[in-house]
């Protein structure tokens, strides 16, 4: 009995800029998730990725402006994949609560 009911563990797999070919960049997020739930665990990871737009299309500003604006991209990317991914592990946690209420007899 010495297990606690509810248990979660994140590890941060991956918080990244990855270079494409042609010099375009996407964000990536990995987490790796360990929910248990009165003994019913779930382990998995979940991975989002984003194109951060590129600076081709900002040819018209000079290069200081232009890198600082792809500095601003990396970072929206990098803060949407990152919210993405929680938001998606809460509901995992959500859906691992819920089962094991409707299910009180289960384990």
């Amino acid at each position: 009995a010495g297990a606690p009911t509810y248990a979660v563990r994140f590890t941060i797999l991956s918080f990244s800029l990855l270079e494409k070919e042609n010099s375009t960049y996407r964000a990536e997020f990995a987490l790796g998730y360990d929910i248990s739930v009165k003994g019913d665990s779930h382990s998995g990871v979940i991975i989002k990725h984003e194109n951060i737009s590129s600076l081709e299309n900002k040819t018209t500003k000079t290069s200081k402006n232009g890198s600082q604006d792809f500095q601003e991209s990396a970072i929206q990317s990098l803060q949407h994949v990152s919210t993405q991914a929680m938001q998606e592990a809460i509901s995992l946690i959500k859906k691992a609560v819920e089962a094991q209420s409707v299910s009180p007899l289960k384990k």
